[in-house]
């Protein structure tokens, strides 16, 4: 049985070491030029070297919100790290040991963005790919297709009444990638999530003012103190940059 995985993150690693084990002819295509996923970090935001778009969120300075002892497979965990909440790079160390460990890597073409999963008779499936540094495009017949892309690719923009009329930047955290780039500058940080919660920190370190504006009244955190805690919606969090904008 030939079997087609898309994607070598952590989801498409564990499907490509199970159906080898099983026996199966197993292909993984990858889109990046390594293994890792959203863990992989690079300047690149909106698209590659290549012109092809990149779907990683990575920022530097980010570390797990969920502890290691929770993150590794059942039977290959992440050992030989005395902290729990581990860093980025960190991660995809595991990753690349894990494809090692169990020679995953002979089985990944890498720099191969799948463009076309298409049915056929009898429960088969046409998978079409293009190389990315070739721009050649191939296809290849396969008994299943097990798709494991993640789904952090797509940012959601909240439609906030006045939005439009905001003459300075907006960016979304999808396209944040350092502090370094908001050096000096009035940021306004919208929602309390873990990216919310955690860019605002990361922003104090080099803005010069740091409005910090969500509906999360159990958010005790203590921030430095050029952060300002709005606890508010989001239409009144942008009434409240505008006015500042207009002084």
């Amino acid at each position: 049985m030939e079997i087609c995985v898309i994607g070598a993150g952590a989801a498409g690693l564990a499907a490509a070491r199970h159906a080898k084990d099983a026996g199966f002819n197993c292909t993984v295509y990858e889109m990046c030029s390594d293994v890792g996923g959203v863990w992989i970090y690079t300047d690149d935001t909106h698209q590659d070297k290549y012109g092809y778009p990149v779907h990683s969120a990575m920022y530097k300075g980010l570390y797990t919100n969920l502890p290691k002892e929770i993150m590794g497979f059942p039977d290959f965990s992440i050992r030989d790290h005395p902290q729990s909440y581990l860093s980025q790079d960190e991660i995809l160390r595991f990753l690349n040991d894990y494809t090692d460990n169990f020679n995953l890597r002979p089985l990944i073409q890498f720099n191969n963005i799948v463009t076309e999963v298409y049915p056929l008779e009898e429960g088969k499936w046409r998978v079409t790919v293009v190389n990315k540094l070739s721009k050649l495009s191939t296809s290849k017949i396969f008994d299943s297709v097990m798709i494991c892309t993640g789904h952090y690719s797509s940012p959601y923009y909240p439609n906030i009444p006045g939005r439009n009329s905001f003459k300075g930047e907006q960016y979304h955290s999808k396209y944040y990638r350092s502090p370094d780039a908001y050096t000096g500058k009035d940021m306004l940080v919208i929602g309390a999530g873990p990216s919310g919660m955690d860019l605002a920190l990361h922003l104090s370190k080099t803005a010069n003012k740091v409005y910090f504006s969500h509906n999360n009244d159990q958010l005790k955190a203590k921030y430095p103190d050029n952060v300002t805690m709005n606890y508010v919606y989001c239409i009144q969090a942008l009434k409240i940059i505008l006015r500042y904008q207009m002084k």
